[in-house]
């Protein structure tokens, strides 16, 4: 929902994202702009129409990029 609040329909925004998943949510949107612009449809019915459309890898690789923090890497 974050990502939605602060991007909308800005497509560019998306695109220029340094996240993968950020770049490929930006172009479910554009890919289906007419039905949720001309319905102003509600945020979250965008937001759960792309993930009931993920492949569970897909969905799990989502998760582990967004929620596990990366590993701390030592110098020896």
């Amino acid at each position: 929902m974050v990502l939605f609040k602060k991007s909308g329909y800005d497509y560019k925004a998306y695109k220029s994202s340094s996240s993968t998943i950020d770049v490929g949510f930006g172009k479910y949107m554009e890919s289906m702009r007419k039905i949720y612009e001309d319905k102003n449809e509600n945020p979250l019915v965008i937001i759960t129409d792309y993930i009931s459309g993920m492949t569970d890898s897909f969905a799990f690789a989502c998760m582990e990029n967004v929620s596990l923090p990366s590993p701390i890497k030592f110098r020896i």
